[in-house]
């Protein structure tokens, strides 16, 4: 894509067919006005890197990354929480969604990973969370 003429950089269709290979990888190289427009943000955040060649939210303008966005973004990776700010309009949905997802993953997982490597650094210092999921690691020992 480097070498890719900006017209290609700039047709959201080719890009997001891109993005359907490796999202991080398609957002880096999009042209700038492409990565201002929200929609191919949004559909960009929801999509998962098969290829964990980085995280496509990062790769993203820090203007770009709207509240829509940042949302479809945990609703794909809990570890997306890290973009939320507080005075986003759906951070409380964002917390909920992030929080549901860490304790089903803690469930299922069982004793197969480190816990904490699992709960987003934000929800770490929910104490009340926290306890919550004590809770889940004692009830499975």
């Amino acid at each position: 894509l480097q070498e890719m003429p900006l017209d290609a950089k700039r047709n959201k269709a080719f890009m997001l067919k891109v993005a359907e290979i490796d999202s991080a990888y398609a957002m880096h190289y999009a042209d700038k006005e492409l990565k201002k427009n929200e929609d191919f943000n949004i559909r960009i955040a929801s999509m998962k890197n098969n290829r964990h060649s980085g995280n496509a939210v990062a790769e993203m303008l820090p203007e770009a990354r709207t509240s829509k966005v940042v949302l479809a973004a945990v609703k794909q990776d809990v570890h997306n929480l890290k973009f939320a700010q507080p005075n986003m309009e759906a951070y409380d949905e964002m917390i909920h969604i992030a929080k549901q997802k860490t304790i089903e993953t803690i469930t299922q997982l069982k004793n197969a990973a480190d816990v904490m490597l699992l709960i987003p650094r934000l929800l770490q210092k929910d104490k009340q969370f926290m306890a919550e999921v004590e809770k889940i690691i004692v009830a499975k020992k």
